[in-house]
C-alpha cells in the first residue's frame, strides 16, 4: 500500500491586464463611440493615444506591457490539499489495483477587470471544489498473446461558486453568482491487446460512462460590498435561477492495429500503427454572470471521433528515434467560448462540428551517453465546420483558439562527468509557433503573430542525479508575446496579458 499526501498554497499578486482602448478620443468625448482604425486593423497598442477606452477615455500610456495603471492589484489566495491511497494485490497471472483519492481546492482571487485607474469593473472570485474518486482495475501480467485491463471508476465532485462582478465597487448593480454544481460519474472499461502473429497485433477497448450533473442557484443583481468572501450587501433582483439536473451517458471504443516487420539496413526497429477511438465529455451549464433566465443554458455532451496513423522507429544502432503521425479529430457539439449580449463574460456554447487535421514529426538522437539533441515539427488545421454565429457574424471556417498552424521545438543537452562524482550541465531549448487567434470570432485584435522563445541553463550536479545547482535564463531573446487576450469592444477595451520577459535565476534540486 502506498499513501501520498499533498497540498499547496499560493499567496501574492498576479500579473494585471493591459487595458488597450478601441475608440477614437473625439467619439468618446462626444458620447458616440466609434472604433479607431488601429483597433479595426488589429494594431492598437498601449501607447496608441488614438485609441482610448470607452469607460474613462484613457489608454495605458506606453507600449510597455509590464507597467500597469490599474488602481487595484490582482491578488490571489489559493489553497489545496489531498491524499491518494494505492493498493495492489498479485494473483496468478494478474494484478488487482485500487486507487482512491480525495482532494479539495479553494480559490480566492481579486482582479481589476477593466485594466484602468477607474473603479469600473472588478471581480472577486470564490470557488471551492471537493473531489472524491476511486478506481478498481484488474490487469493481466503481459506474459501471453492476449493481455487485458478490466476496471470500474467512480467520481463525486461538489463545486461551490460565489463570484461577484462589481460595477463601480458596488455603487451600481453588479452580477453575483452563488450556485452549487454536483457531478456523479460512473464508468466501466475493458481494454484488450491481442498479438495475432510475431509481427501483427490488435487493440480493442470499450468504455461506458454515465454522468449526472446538478445545478442549484444562479445569478443575482446586487449592490454594496461586504462579508468574507466579498458579496453584495443588497440583492436588487434575481436575473437567472435554477434547481435542475441532467444525465448523460455514452459508450466509447478504441480499435487499433500494429505491424512490426523484420527490418535491416538503416532501421533497427520499425512499427506501423493506426487506430480509431471515440470520446465523450458530459454536458454542463452556463450559470456564471447570466444576465437573463434564457442565458442560463444547458450544454449538450461533447463527443469526438479521433483517427491516427503513423510509424515509430529506431536507427543508428538504436541511438536515434524517428517518429511520425497524422491525425484527424471530428468533434460533434464541441465546446467553444463566445462573447454574448446576455453575459459580461464569454459563455460556452456547443459548436455543431469542429474538424481538426494535423501531423507531427519527432526526431531524437543520443550519439553518446552525455549528449542528446532533438526536434519536433507540428502542423495543425483546426476549424469550426458549422454555420453558427456570434455577435451576428458567422463562425463557419473560423480557426479554433490557440491553434497555431505550425509549431517547432528544438532542444539539446550535454552533461559529461567532470570527476569526483560530479557532472557538467549544459542545456538549451527553443520553440517557435506561427500566428494564432485568442478569440473564436478571429478578430484582428486577438491575432498573435508567430514568435520564438529560447531558454538555457548551465551548472553542475551529482552523477547519480541526487542534486543539481544551475543558473538559468528564460526568454533569452526578450520576445514580447501575449498569453491571454479578451477582445471586448462592447466594453471599450482589449485586455491583454503578456508572457514573462527575459529572466535570470538560480535553481537547486535535491532528491531524498
Amino acid at each position: 500500500m502506498l499513501v501520498t499526501v499533498f497540498g499547496g498554497q499560493q499567496n501574492g499578486e498576479l500579473q494585471p491586464y493591459e487595458g488597450v482602448g478601441v475608440f477614437t478620443p473625439a467619439s468618446v468625448a462626444a458620447g458616440a463611440p466609434v472604433f479607431c482604425g488601429a483597433y479595426l486593423a488589429g494594431r492598437a497598442t498601449g501607447g496608441n493615444s488614438g485609441c482610448v477606452r470607452g469607460t474613462d477615455g484613457l489608454f495605458p500610456g506606453d507600449n510597455d506591457p509590464f507597467t500597469s495603471n490599474n488602481n487595484q492589484p490582482h491578488t490571489v489566495r489559493n489553497r489545496s490539499i489531498g491524499a491518494t491511497v494505492r493498493y495492489e494485490h498479485e494473483f496468478d497471472g494478474a494484478t488487482l489495483t485500487s486507487l482512491t483519492s480525495y482532494q479539495t481546492f479553494t480559490r480566492r482571487q481579486h482582479e481589476d477587470s477593466d485594466g484602468s485607474p477607474v473603479n469600473t469593473i472588478d471581480v472577486d472570485y470564490y470557488n471551492r471544489i471537493r473531489q472524491f474518486n476511486t478506481e478498481l482495475r484488474l490487469t493481466s501480467n503481459g506474459q501471453g498473446r492476449w493481455n487485458y485491463v478490466l476496471g470500474l471508476y467512480y467520481e463525486r465532485d461538489a463545486y461551490r461558486n460565489g463570484d461577484y462582478l462589481q460595477i463601480a465597487r458596488g455603487a451600481a448593480p453588479g452580477f453575483y453568482s452563488p450556485f452549487t454544481q454536483t457531478s456523479d460519474a460512473i464508468a466501466a472499461f475493458f481494454h484488450n491487446d491481442v498479438q495475432l502473429t510475431d509481427h501483427l497485433s490488435l487493440t480493442a477497448g470499450v468504455r461506458y460512462s454515465w454522468e449526472k450533473v446538478g445545478l442549484k442557484g444562479g445569478t443575482f443583481a446586487g449592490t454594496g460590498l461586504g462579508g468574507n468572501p466579498l458579496a453584495p450587501t443588497t440583492i436588487v433582483a434575481t436575473l437567472a435561477q435554477a434547481d435542475t439536473s441532467r444525465t448523460d451517458d455514452d459508450a466509447n471504443f478504441k480499435l487499433g492495429i500494429e505491424w512490426k516487420p523484420d527490418v535491416s539496413g538503416m532501421f533497427d526497429k520499425f512499427m506501423l500503427y493506426a487506430n480509431v477511438s471515440t470520446g465523450f465529455r458530459s454536458g454542463s451549464y452556463n450559470a456564471e454572470f447570466t444576465a437573463t433566465q434564457s442565458a442560463l443554458t444547458s450544454l449538450a455532451p461533447e463527443k469526438i471521433t479521433a483517427y491516427e496513423a503513423g510509424f515509430k522507429s529506431l536507427l543508428a544502432n538504436r541511438t536515434m528515434q524517428l517518429n511520425a503521425a497524422v491525425f484527424h479529430y471530428d468533434f460533434r457539439d464541441g465546446f467553444i467560448n463566445v462573447d454574448s449580449a446576455t453575459s459580461p463574460i464569454p459563455v460556452t456554447i456547443n459548436a455543431a462540428a469542429i474538424n481538426t487535421w494535423g501531423a507531427e514529426l519527432d526526431w531524437q538522437w543520443r550519439p553518446i551517453n552525455d549528449l542528446s539533441v532533438g526536434m519536433v515539427l507540428g502542423w495543425l488545421d483546426s476549424r469550426i465546420d458549422s454555420d453558427i454565429t456570434s455577435g451576428g457574424a458567422s463562425l463557419k471556417g473560423a480557426r479554433t483558439v490557440q491553434s497555431p498552424r505550425w509549431t517547432f521545438t528544438a532542444q539539446g543537452s550535454y552533461m559529461p562527468a567532470i570527476g569526483n562524482g560530479l557532472k557538467l550541465i549544459l542545456a538549451a531549448d527553443g520553440n517557435w509557433r506561427s500566428s494564432q487567434f485568442f478569440e473564436t470570432v478571429n478578430s484582428p485584435s486577438s491575432l498573435e503573430p508567430g514568435f520564438w522563445l529560447v531558454n538555457a541553463r548551465a551548472g553542475i550536479g551529482a552523477e547519480d542525479d541526487r542534486w543539481s545547482l544551475t543558473a538559468f535564463a528564460r526568454n533569452l531573446t526578450d520576445t514580447q508575446y501575449r498569453t491571454y487576450v479578451n477582445d471586448l469592444p462592447g466594453f471599450g477595451w482589449v485586455l491583454n496579458i503578456y508572457g514573462q520577459p527575459r529572466t535570470y535565476g538560480l535553481a537547486a534540486n535535491f532528491k531524498f
